[in-house]
């Protein structure tokens, strides 16, 4: 048979496998182009030396056709189709996240974090009210801004909070969790962007008394989803990213007080505005109004509920 026509069907058979997962084919596509891409790198050492032009364009196309996906994959070797083949059922078998296939994900600005299990997956809510959080904070004019990260998990926040901020700013990141993976892909990812002097340090928040340096804004993404809403959740998730970074307990809100109680002490010296910000913590969908009371209840002088793109409570924000 043709090698394109082979390629053809074998792609086809591809999408359809993928789209089974994804719910359409435009999504099967995405992912695809993904673990294409991640096929021919992981395959062999040096294979962009190999890429032919039009392939490698393929890969790199922000929306890739059907036809795209066949010119590159009729150049994939037999080792490439096998590799692909193995990623595509990790995908749909095994419900392994695309994140952690492809070990990367873009965040902020222009970072690249590094991803594994069990460590929670960066999302693009809490890339949303990262993005504006700094630039509330950046018209302040401070010198300097000490950044407190609460379950930091990868870095993410803290991160992308230096990378708006710096250099106009010295942002001198902190973070805390209590997961050794967390700790140490946190501190993995400020090393390979550009924030080596960001410190995280292992510490169980909820019994901590106080935290052990002062700053100028806390922030946190700390879990939030109701236990009993633990066994509904999608497999991609459920089976694969740390259960105590998602779930909190019976009412989802329990991190909250010692959250606030933490921010409220370290924030005593706070350098920003009575206008800006001092702490953001990222919430569930429903539970702004219950957040926003518990954190006006621990001192904080106002308190605001951001919304996503998605029109839902996502974030709240506090200032002294």
């Amino acid at each position: 048979m043709n090698s394109t026509v082979t390629a053809r069907a074998r792609t086809r058979a591809l999408v359809g496998q993928l789209a089974k997962h994804t719910g359409s084919s435009s999504s099967a596509l995405f992912e695809l182009r993904y673990l294409a891409g991640h096929a021919l790198l992981t395959s062999s050492p040096h294979c962009r030396d190999h890429t032919d032009p039009p392939a490698a364009k393929a890969l790199d196309a922000a929306t890739p056709s059907l036809t795209h996906l066949h010119l590159t994959l009729s150049r994939f070797t037999a080792a490439q189709w096998t590799k692909l083949s193995s990623l595509a059922n990790d995908r749909v078998e095994s419900r392994k996240p695309l994140q952690y296939i492809l070990g990367t994900v873009p965040f902020g600005r222009d970072l690249d974090l590094r991803v594994a299990p069990p460590v929670l997956i960066p999302r693009w809510e809490t890339d949303e009210w990262t993005e504006r959080l700094a630039r509330m904070v950046a018209p302040a004019g401070v010198a300097r801004v000490r950044v407190a990260d609460l379950c930091s998990g990868s870095g993410c926040v803290s991160l992308a909070l230096h990378s708006h901020l710096h250099p106009q700013t010295q942002v001198e990141v902190t973070g805390y969790d209590v997961h050794p993976a967390a700790l140490s892909l946190a501190r993995e990812n400020a090393a390979r962007n550009s924030a080596p002097s960001a410190e995280y340090h292992a510490l169980d928040l909820l019994a901590a008394s106080a935290l052990p340096h002062p700053a100028d804004l806390v922030v946190a993404n700390p879990p939030y989803i109701r236990a009993n809403e633990y066994p509904d959740l999608d497999p991609d998730v459920r089976d694969w990213e740390d259960v105590g970074a998602l779930v909190s307990g019976p009412d989802g809100v329990e991190f909250y007080s010692k959250l606030a109680a933490l921010a409220r002490d370290a924030l005593r010296s706070t350098s920003l505005p009575p206008t800006c910000p001092t702490f953001a913590t990222e919430i569930g969908h429903t539970q702004g109004a219950a957040v926003r009371a518990i954190l006006l209840d621990a001192g904080f002088a106002w308190a605001d509920v951001w919304k996503d793109m998605a029109g839902k409570d996502r974030c709240v924000v506090a200032g002294q």
